[in-house]
């Protein structure tokens, strides 16, 4: 993302199509850096969300500073198979 520094959180929820308790799953991404900046989100062990079957993908701002504008910029949202550290080069 490309984020101003200005401390506010990206939350990014994804859900896999179900109702039920726990298969909806945040990830918040503090917002404390300026330009762009590769971020992964790492898979919790253990939990009821199918990273197989994700049905929607929500981003949504929280802890906004108060009385100024934030930007924050999002390109390139992939899924992958496991994490890397840099950024994917593949096309598929």
């Amino acid at each position: 993302g490309y984020g101003d520094g200005k401390g506010e959180a990206l939350k990014i929820q994804l859900n896999d199509g179900s109702t039920e308790a726990g298969h909806w799953r945040d990830y918040y991404i503090t917002v404390d850096f300026t330009g762009w900046k590769y971020c992964e989100l790492p898979l919790p062990e253990g939990e009821a969300l199918d990273y197989s079957h994700i049905t929607s993908c929500n981003l949504y701002y929280n802890g906004l500073p108060p009385n100024s504008q934030v930007e924050c910029l999002v390109d390139d949202i992939r899924a992958l198979r496991e994490l890397t550290g840099q950024p994917s080069t593949r096309e598929d």
